[in-house]
């Protein structure tokens, strides 16, 4: 707004020494602020406009026959004026903002220490937002909780601020769960980097009554609360600032600016860094107790089977993994040698194998048949596969002892390797069969197949075979097969060993790859004619 105590001097002087000019300064409405002593007018005069940097104007009227210096002169004044008021606000305008960048250094430096206090998720949320709240001066601020595997956002934080500035003890207002997707909340997630206005009118009054939105009575200010992650950057939720005190949106005040958004941005800022690091804390301790979940379901030792020599092995390339083998007793008496293959590396597909090893037990105990074992373990673990969005590959290899008959099934997993002692080939066993979470309902047939001394059957999973080297080269099948033949004549537990080392060697330095999981089923004896352990 313009000064006339600060300019009526200059104003007065110009006014005196211009008898033929009538002055007088104007706001953007018309309204008269300022008016010079009283001048004569006529239809011919000219007018003279300048205007202020706050909208406001200096009219003045130009009779005819004004000299052209004196004109100059009075143009030369009035610029002169307009970049003294320019400079003022300019000034003002740098105080302030070194003001508030204090008060928010000050706020800032005040609520960092009680966040590292905080032993919730939902104090540490009220804490920023009181603190954004009162710096902002916001009436009502919301820190929603993104669950993203759910589709959800969650009131997880809410402030509301009396009008003397003082937090008020009330409850969210509305509903707490709203889907992630949709209406303001929708907004700021998808784009996670940037933040977004909702103004009452400009969009009207929020259609969805149960909506963040629409507790605005004159617009909300939404930021996104975020942390960076080694691999990208990580949204977790939004903070969202209400109708800044003191606005008259009747008037079509807009009171949430470009400097409150900038505080919102701050506070959200270190929300979400807080959060990043507890997040990262619980993942690391989830991640252990999977890690020592894992280790404890599989085998301690090998199988003892009469007339087998059967030993296995999972190496793991990542923090949690999909691999899995197991020596799983069926009813009739039978061992029933398991591998198996969830997609993808990470905890879901660890704690899915952890369910598929439970399901296999128990399902064992009631069936004898290891193609039926197979049917009923997709159909029991179908709905929780598509859920997550996996699937899963096995491979399971009966059993009897002092036998050398063994039953073979297959649920879309890579094809056993067999070797024969005496003319030392090997071969696939294929199985034209489907992966366990590709449909509720699916048979498998199963193979039959006789062992002879020195005979060798090998069970793998896929890391064996697409581990790569430096020249983007996999393993491969043909590899594996040459290894099985140089170590088929050691026991299992050596068989295994040497494959393990030949992967390891072949695979690109620094290269963690995929998870490796081997079981070998060698008949023990002599090739020539001698059979060991039937």
């Amino acid at each position: 707004m313009y000064s006339t105590l600060s300019y009526s001097d200059l104003l007065d002087d110009l006014a005196g020494a211009l008898a033929s000019v009538q002055l007088r300064v104007v706001d953007p409405l018309g309204v008269e602020l300022w008016r010079g002593p009283e001048r004569p007018t006529a239809a011919d005069d000219r007018e003279l406009r300048v205007d202020l940097p706050g909208g406001e104007r200096v009219l003045a009227m130009l009779p005819m026959g004004l000299p052209a210096t004196t004109e100059t002169l009075l143009r030369s004044s009035l610029s002169t004026l307009a970049r003294c008021e320019q400079l003022e606000q300019d000034m003002q305008s740098m105080n302030n903002s070194s003001v508030q960048l204090l008060e928010q250094v000050s706020m800032l430096g005040e609520t960092l220490p009680r966040l590292s206090i905080a032993d919730s998720v939902a104090e540490l949320a009220r804490t920023v937002l009181l603190a954004c709240s009162q710096a902002t001066g916001a009436r009502r601020a919301i820190f929603v909780r993104l669950h993203a595997q759910a589709g959800v956002g969650e009131v997880a934080g809410h402030v509301e601020i009396g009008a003397h500035g003082q937090p008020l003890a009330t409850i969210y207002p509305k509903a707490e769960r709203m889907a992630a997707d949709q209406g303001l909340i929708g907004e700021v997630l998808a784009h996670g980097d940037r933040p977004v206005w909702y103004s009452v009118r400009d969009r009207g009054p929020a259609a969805d009554t149960d909506s963040p939105e629409s507790l605005a009575r004159g617009e909300v200010m939404a930021v996104p609360v975020a942390c960076d992650t080694s691999d990208d950057r990580d949204v977790l939720g939004a903070i969202l600032l209400y109708d800044k005190l003191g606005c008259d949106y009747a008037h079509n005040e807009r009171g949430l600016g470009s400097e409150e958004c900038q505080i919102a941005l701050s506070f959200a800022s270190m929300l979400g860094a807080i959060l990043g690091v507890r997040q990262s804390a619980e993942f690391a301790k989830e991640l252990s107790m999977a890690q020592a979940i894992q280790a404890q379901i599989l085998p301690s030792a090998p199988a003892r089977v009469a007339g087998f020599d059967v030993a296995g092995d999972y190496r793991n390339w990542g923090d949690v993994g999909g691999d899995y083998f197991d020596y799983v007793p069926l009813r009739d008496g039978r061992t029933l040698a398991v591998v198996a293959d969830v997609s993808g590396h990470n905890l879901a597909s660890g704690m899915m194998m952890v369910s598929a090893r439970a399901t296999l037990r128990t399902l064992a105990q009631a069936h004898e048949d290891p193609g039926m074992l197979f049917s009923e373990l997709a159909r029991g673990m179908y709905q929780d596969l598509s859920k997550v969005e996996r699937f899963l590959t096995a491979v399971g290899v009966a059993l009897r002892p002092d036998t050398n008959e063994l039953e073979i099934v297959n649920a879309g997993h890579n094809p056993p390797l067999l070797y024969r002692a005496k003319d030392r080939s090997v071969t696939g066993i294929e199985a034209q069969t489907t992966v366990l979470g590709f449909m509720p309902e699916a048979d498998f047939p199963t193979t039959r197949i006789a062992m002879e001394p020195g005979d060798c059957l090998l069970l793998y999973t896929d890391g064996v075979t697409e581990a790569a080297n430096s020249d983007e080269e996999m393993f491969g099948d043909d590899r594996l097969a040459s290894v099985l033949v140089t170590a088929a004549s050691r026991p299992a537990a050596e068989i295994i060993a040497m494959v393990m080392a030949a992967v390891h060697s072949f695979r690109r330095p620094g290269e963690r790859g995929d998870d490796i999981t081997l079981v070998a089923i060698k008949m023990p004896g002599k090739t020539n004619g001698t059979t060991g352990g039937r």
